[in-house]
């Protein structure tokens, strides 16, 4: 007489295949880069992990939803992450035949600094005025514009805050002729 596999969909003995799954379901917002209100985070990636391995990985949909079925019962953390945002992860434990719904989470924009130093030929370059202007085609970033004065005598810059994409840059000065903006990607 041989052994009969258990077949009860709950039984941790029963094989990976026969067991009740786990569903991971949630969303994602992003904060966007300035003002407005949060908005879905679309195509951000969940990706799930049981130890060090990546067991499934789905994107959201156009709300900012996503959900992850066929887990097996047990503990995973959730890696979610956007392009230009900072990712963030949660742990959950997935009980056999239930779904385990995250809260929201809100992606928050990565930031960087944009620094420098103007020249002037004939003298130092502190008292210049530098303007950042973003990309007008680049709808996460369009419509920021900063505008901040060397510092004497170095004629160094700092603008702190950016958030990733590409700005026009230049610099202004009474008696001076302004060249084109520059174009930098943060």
């Amino acid at each position: 007489c041989s052994e009969v596999s258990p077949t009860n969909p709950f039984d941790p003995k029963t094989p990976l295949a026969s067991r009740a799954k786990v569903t991971l379901k949630g969303q994602v917002m992003r904060r966007p880069c300035g003002e407005g209100s949060m908005v879905p985070a679309v195509g951000a990636t969940v990706a799930v992990q049981a130890g060090d391995m990546t067991v499934k990985s789905v994107e959201t949909d156009e709300n900012g939803d996503y959900v992850v079925g066929e887990l097996v019962q047990g503990e995973y953390l959730a890696r979610i992450s956007q392009e230009r945002y900072i990712g963030t992860s949660r742990i959950f434990v997935g009980k056999a035949g239930q779904v385990t719904t995250i809260d929201t989470v809100t992606l928050e924009p990565q930031r960087s600094a944009l620094a420098g130093t103007v020249v002037r030929e004939d003298q130092p370059g502190g008292g210049i005025t530098v303007i950042v202007r973003a990309d007008p085609g680049d709808l996460t970033i369009a419509g920021t514009e900063v505008t901040v004065v060397t510092s004497p005598p170095e004629g160094t810059f700092r603008v702190p805050g950016l958030c990733p994409g590409v700005y026009r840059v230049a610099a202004v000065a009474d008696g001076y002729r302004t060249h084109n903006f520059e174009e930098v990607t943060v």
